[in-house]
């Protein structure tokens, strides 16, 4: 029984329209320069070049290449070129790994559980986990707001699907075929790095508030305010939130090593140590 299934499976696996390959053929998928034009990429960076100051939220993670509706058709995940070509941080419009800011993406929440469906079939259909005619107006603003979102981009395959969006009276539509790009009416404060593992931003609130500073948390980074350590922590949504210690302040964000990263290098030490000398002892090299 194996031995046929392994036949089958090489029959399967030939040359043809109809074969199981893990890649497609040479000559058989667009190259960039092909998909720029049947995009128009190019206006789309020109587009959020322009932009307000903030990050890009891509409805969809990729963009089909050919008509219909199958959630397996051809597609691209080009969008994830945008911070390399337009210069501006996106959420979604690609693939990315398993982290807590993909998951709030997909599911809704930062929450360490599986995500049971393929992120081809969210695409124009559901996000932040919920269908894109039932995510209302409030729910959306939430979520750009958390995630620094000053631009969306949608398909325009995708009109009329997602009213909290399109209804929106904090964005303001610009059509770049076949997008629809918009655009918020205030830039967003998000941090700048300012050495290598360094970022600052200013905040606002009030004096003893717990205020998001719009970065995934990870429990290496340290709050500063004028060089003296201030309180932070793990938001709801998986961000860090940073406890001001004024109405505004300059809140410097540095991620460095905490007390494992140390101790690691110092076991690896010992262990290395304690070999050496077990191999260049004496008594072993007699016995050899």
């Amino acid at each position: 029984g194996a031995l046929a299934a392994c036949l089958v499976v090489v029959v399967l696996s030939l040359p043809g329209s109809r074969s199981l390959t893990l890649w497609p053929e040479p000559g058989r998928w667009p190259k960039l320069p092909e998909i720029e034009q049947r995009l128009r990429l190019p206006a789309l960076w020109n587009a959020l070049r322009a932009a307000p100051p903030g990050r890009v939220l891509f409805v969809r993670s990729g963009i089909p290449l050919v008509g219909g509706t199958e959630w397996y058709r051809a597609h691209s995940h080009v969008t994830a070129l945008a911070p390399l070509y337009a210069g501006r941080a996106i959420i979604n419009g690609t693939f990315t790994y398993p982290s807590a800011i993909a998951a709030l993406v997909y599911t809704g929440s930062p929450a360490r559980a599986p995500i049971r469906s393929l992120v081809e079939r969210l695409d124009g259909v559901s996000l932040f986990g919920r269908p894109l005619a039932a995510l209302d107006a409030d729910t959306l603003d939430r979520f750009v707001t958390f995630l620094g979102v000053s631009t969306d981009v949608m398909m325009e395959d995708d009109a009329g699907r997602f009213p909290a969006l399109e209804a929106n009276g904090r964005f303001v539509k610009t059509v770049v075929s076949p997008y629809l790009v918009y655009r918020s009416l205030e830039p967003v404060v998000l941090p700048e790095q300012v050495a290598p593992d360094r970022w600052r931003v200013n905040l606002s609130g009030s004096a003893g508030e717990w205020v998001s500073a719009r970065v995934s948390f990870s429990p290496l980074w340290r709050a500063e305010v004028g060089g003296d350590t201030v309180p932070a922590r793990r938001g709801d949504l998986g961000d860090i939130e940073v406890k001001l210690p004024a109405p505004t302040a300059s809140v410097d964000l540095v991620y460095s090593d905490g007390q494992w990263e140390p101790a690691g290098i110092i076991v690896s030490v010992i262990g290395i140590l304690v070999w050496a000398a077990h191999w260049l002892s004496p008594r072993r090299r007699r016995s050899r």
